[in-house]
């Protein structure tokens, strides 16, 4: 039986939340709305509907307001299973994700980092004083994820950059403390439709009150969301009881997360997966499951799906330009020739491609041929392809025949 993913992809642009222990009373100053609406145009029913619909649990929907800690604009948040949120925006997004196909299931605009290879800038705020400054354990805790993340062979890196003045940080993703999240100890947001990362990390110095002072925990934590932001959900999204020992289980719902193809199936959970809705890695960090489903999401790829036809064959002593081969890829690639006599335009590229390779005039004796081959390498990649190239002399005149 083909294994299944238990580190879900992320479908849409929605809000995670990384508790201590994933209890109904994790979030203050929650909002019951049964009966209610955060907006005329979109109700708590039609939120429940459209969740429902992407195979969510929504027993315990209710709705919430979360202050951004850098714009300082209030948002709006149908919240569910205690760490979920999503915005009245991104619920109508997933009603136009459904389309008019009624078996749509789940919002599969699978919604990762796009753009590779790729490099993620991180601004970390620092400023005495200011109750969003990432004290000295969560900056070796920022520099600390980053590194491993960019030790995994990955077209998705991080660079990161300390500094005094989030709001005006043009990063791609910010991180930040914030003591408002009461039990919580992070939060994070999903890539948007455009491919950009969830661009706003929160981190809780203050968990249930209490000084974090644990620098591996805070580790964990950092890597846990920053996970979040690159499109990963928890690895027992259908069932949080895994590891959180109580909510709401949803062993009949699978529908709401896409599988990563390659880790393991929804009755074989990772037990220390670093994706775990609640804590349970001991601080060694991703476990080999999340760092195959890290490979299928951002792992190297380098593809040649024109090129079966190939060898290139050119008749005749004249020069020329063969026909063009493509190259698909999310990495960095560059074309080796293995003769002086051809050369291939371009010789390196990024991304999907196309080159071509231009050939020398060849002055020889009749039915004289040389041959060749070109190598395409990947970044990262251990796969490479030899084409052969061959060259035939001129072409046979009249009465003229080969030895």
């Amino acid at each position: 039986m083909k294994n299944k993913n238990l580190l879900n992809l992320c479908i849409g642009v929605m809000v995670l939340f990384f508790a201590i222990s994933c209890t109904k009373d994790q979030v203050i100053g929650d909002t019951e709305l049964e009966e209610t609406t955060l907006s005329d145009s979109f109700s708590f029913e039609d939120a429940k509907q459209t969740l429902a619909k992407d195979g969510y649990d929504v027993s315990d929907l209710y709705a919430r307001t979360f202050k951004n800690i850098v714009t300082d604009v209030e948002e709006k948040f149908f919240v569910l299973q205690g760490d979920v949120g999503f915005t009245e925006q991104q619920l109508k997004e997933m009603v136009s994700q459904h389309g008019e196909n009624p078996n749509a299931k789940h919002f599969r605009t699978n919604n990762t980092v796009t753009g590779l290879p790729r490099t993620l800038s991180i601004y970390g705020m620092v400023k005495p004083g200011d109750d969003r400054s990432l004290n000295p354990m969560f900056q070796k805790a920022v520099q600390h994820a980053v590194n491993v993340y960019n030790s995994l062979n990955l077209t998705l890196k991080f660079s990161v950059e300390f500094g005094s003045n989030v709001k005006s940080a043009s990063a791609d993703i910010k991180i930040v403390a914030d003591e408002t999240l009461s039990k919580l100890r992070g939060f994070a947001e999903y890539p948007d439709m455009n491919g950009n990362p969830g661009d706003l990390v929160r981190l809780n110095p203050f968990p249930n009150g209490i000084p974090a002072s644990n620098e591996t925990i805070a580790y964990l934590v950092v890597f846990h969301e920053l996970g979040h932001a690159i499109g990963l959900r928890h690895t027992d999204y259908f069932n949080r009881r895994f590891s959180c020992n109580d909510g709401p289980a949803d062993e009949d719902q699978f529908d709401g997360a896409i599988p990563i193809d390659g880790t393991t199936s929804f009755t074989d959970i990772d037990p220390l997966s670093i994706y775990l809705s609640c804590l349970r890695n001991p601080g060694t960090g991703p476990t080999a499951m999340d760092k195959i489903a890290l490979q299928a999401l951002y792992g190297p790829r380098l593809e040649f799906p024109d090129l079966a036809d190939w060898p290139f064959v050119r008749s005749g002593y004249v020069g020329g330009i063969s026909k063009p081969g493509h190259i698909k890829s999310n990495t960095n690639w560059r074309i080796v020739p293995s003769s002086f006599w051809f050369s291939p335009i371009p010789s390196s590229g990024r991304g999907d491609g196309e080159f071509v390779i231009q050939i020398q005039r060849y002055d020889a004796p009749p039915c004289e041929q040389r041959k060749g081959y070109f190598t395409i390498i990947g970044e990262g990649v251990k796969k490479e392809i030899e084409i052969d190239v061959i060259q035939i002399s001129r072409l046979l005149g009249p009465n003229e025949e080969c030895p």
